[in-house]
Formats: C-alpha cells, structure tokens, sequence
C-alpha cells in the first residue's frame, strides 16, 4: 500500500486536521494493520469492494508526532530484522535444494 504522494495520503492527512499531526510511514503502518479487518468486512468475489462506511468506522490511534516517529523508527527496525531473517532461511533452503 503506497500512501506517498497519493490521494490517500492527502485526504487523510486533511481528516487529520493538518500535515503536522500525521507522519506518512506512520499512517502506511497503521492502515496496513487495518487492512485484514477491512478484507474481512468488504462485500465481492475476487476484487473485494471495501465501502467509505467499511473505513469511516475504522479508529485511528493518532499520538503526538514525536511518539509516531518513535513508533516508526521501532517498525523499521523490526520489519528489517523480519527481513534478514526470511532472507537467510531462504538462502538456506535453496542450499538444501542443490
């Protein structure tokens, strides 16, 4: 999910009452975690229709931009670790595979 630069990004940075108050990788990181429960509720067959409604109800914690950087810095660091991790197991398994 690309929020940068996209229109969802600047429609919800202005819900969020001004650029200053939302950090982008912070929303990128928050929605993300909002997508299985949107999946889950959205109506259609093989290209799911998630409705305004569906996201309207949808809470949003917002904290203090510093905080949302902390949370962000702490997300990066542990998503590349996750990262390392799948890529030596991967690099295990193809040695296993010769």
């Amino acid at each position: 999910m690309e929020l940068k630069g996209s229109k969802t990004e600047q429609n919800l940075r202005t819900a969020l009452a001004g650029e200053s108050q939302a950090h982008t990788k912070y929303l990128y990181y928050a929605l993300s975690s909002c997508k299985p429960n949107w999946l889950e509720a959205s109506k259609g067959g093989s290209q799911p229709n998630i409705s305004q409604n569906i996201i309207r109800q949808t809470w949003l914690p917002v904290p203090p931009l510093p905080e949302q950087k902390r949370i962000v810095a702490h997300l990066d660091s542990v998503c590349s670790e996750l990262d390392a991790a799948e890529a030596a197991i991967r690099k295990q398994i193809a040695l296993l595979q010769e």
